[in-house]
């Protein structure tokens, strides 16, 4: 009987030996991810998300050209007199949220960068705009009956974007009657 008793107990050992193993075997087994890298896409690390600007800020706008040659006609002394530029922005078919100081008899190539605003009240640069929003700068002659329309730029702030998750922007565009217009800026996430 001690000899039943001995193959019994060497039979319990076996078996527990190898439901130890099987327990090993399937928890070394499992589907779980264990490599960090892997996440289901072959191998390869997820992508990166990248992130979409909320809004802009426009710090400055410079107009580094306002027309090919110099403003306005004056019929007193037949030629061509310099423009006292200033400059418009807001929403597209919207109010006005920027006007800008007046600078006085402007070279038609030269260079002038715009922060203040014109007048008593108004807003200095900078001006925050949604990412969605469609921006109007327009470039201005103040005169004394009547200022004069000199060109604009349109844009949406989409288009300074390269998805980059840059931070600051610096944009030259070209406007109607051969303008130029710099407009510098920030995203904001």
């Amino acid at each position: 009987m001690s000899n039943a008793i001995t193959r019994n107990s060497n039979l319990v050992k076996v078996l527990f030996g190898l439901m130890l193993c099987t327990l090993l075997l399937v928890g070394c087994s499992s589907s779980s991810d264990s490599n960090p890298m892997d996440s289901g896409n072959d191998g390869n690390p997820p992508p990166v998300e990248v992130k979409k600007p909320v809004k802009i800020t426009i710090n400055s706008i410079k107009v580094i050209k306002t027309k090919d040659k110099d403003w306005d006609p004056s019929e007193l002394i037949k030629s061509w007199k310099k423009a006292d530029l200033f400059v418009k922005m807001g929403l597209s078919g919207g109010a006005v949220d920027y006007e800008s100081n007046v600078i006085n008899d402007v070279s038609p190539n030269g260079s002038y960068t715009f922060t203040k605003h014109r007048g008593l009240s108004g807003k200095d640069l900078p001006i925050a705009y949604l990412y969605v929003d469609q921006i109007r700068i327009e470039l201005w002659d103040n005169d004394v009956v009547g200022d004069d329309a000199m060109g604009h730029v349109t844009f949406s702030p989409s288009a300074l974007y390269n998805n980059d998750e840059a931070t600051t922007f610096s944009k030259t565009f070209s406007g109607t009657n051969s303008c130029k217009i710099v407009v510098k800026g920030t995203f904001k996430y």
